[in-house]
């Protein structure tokens, strides 16, 4: 044994200096990081317990993903029935450099056309037709009002359906339409645009049914949201005796007065730019 560590004293001593180093290290590192460290050994032992208890297989984030991309056709279905597709010529895009001579131009075919009809038809349409009597200024103006004149275009052909196809003379005159002006300021992009037109209408109860009905049901990209509607009667209450106030027409007894405000509504887009 003597002969032993005689011969290896150095070996031993080095490898007791070595352990010295080490419970001193040891020492060291749990006096100053002990704390920190079972912190740290707790909330990894919290962290595999939330993984497992929050785990989700593979069938549940199948359904799930079903589940969204359901959602999305949905929202896509929804955006495509309610935006806008106005017919050729009352979109004032890029192709049209003379943004005035085409608003003339348009504003004249609605009155040759569709004021002409319901004119044929016994159907008084107040023939400024909603624009302003100002001439729009800008091309944005210009690209503002001709959204408006597809509305009001959209909803003269429902009048006039109305009467051909629910009650000839259903609906007897539009007295007003109005095309809400031209927001100030410029819309942010990706803002929905919204053109609201009020129309004053005169007709039978049951047209003027019939015509809100027909704007509920409208087809992809010709939707018109009702913003608001009001309905009165034009019946002469029972102490007015039989005969129409003055000024008064007298066919109107029996008729119903309504007040509609509908909106074209332009999704994500921006308003043509300056001129």
């Amino acid at each position: 044994m003597g002969e032993f560590l005689q011969e290896h004293k150095r070996s031993i001593a080095v490898a007791a200096l070595g352990m010295f180093v080490f419970l001193a290290a040891h020492m060291y590192i749990t006096g100053h990081y002990g704390d920190a460290i079972l912190t740290g050994q707790r909330q990894l032992a919290q962290h595999k317990a939330d993984a497992a208890r929050y785990s989700v297989d593979a069938a549940t984030l199948d359904t799930v993903r079903r589940s969204r991309e359901a959602l999305a056709d949905k929202v896509t279905a929804l955006e495509k029935r309610m935006q806008r597709v106005a017919p050729k010529g009352l979109l004032l895009d890029a192709s049209i450099a003379d943004g005035d001579v085409h608003y003339n131009r348009m504003v004249d075919a609605v009155r040759r056309n569709e004021l002409e009809r319901c004119a044929l038809a016994n159907i008084d349409v107040d023939a400024r037709l909603g624009l302003p009597d100002a001439f729009p200024a800008t091309r944005r103006e210009v690209d503002w009002y001709l959204r408006g004149l597809d509305v009001v275009q959209q909803m003269l052909e429902k009048v006039l359906a109305i009467n051909n196809e629910v009650l000839e003379g259903g609906i007897a005159r539009v007295d007003r339409i109005d095309i809400a002006p031209v927001p100030k300021g410029k819309l942010a992009a990706g803002a929905t645009q919204r053109v609201a037109v009020t129309f004053v209408l005169v007709g039978h109860p049951k047209a003027v049914g019939a015509l809100r009905e027909a704007i509920a049901r409208p087809a992809d990209g010709r939707a018109l949201v009702l913003l608001s509607g009001t309905e009165r009667s034009l019946d002469l209450p029972p102490q007015a005796g039989p005969r129409a106030p003055r000024g008064m027409d007298p066919l109107d007894l029996g008729r119903t007065q309504a007040t509609l405000v509908l909106a074209a509504l332009d999704l994500g887009t921006t308003a043509q730019g300056e001129k």
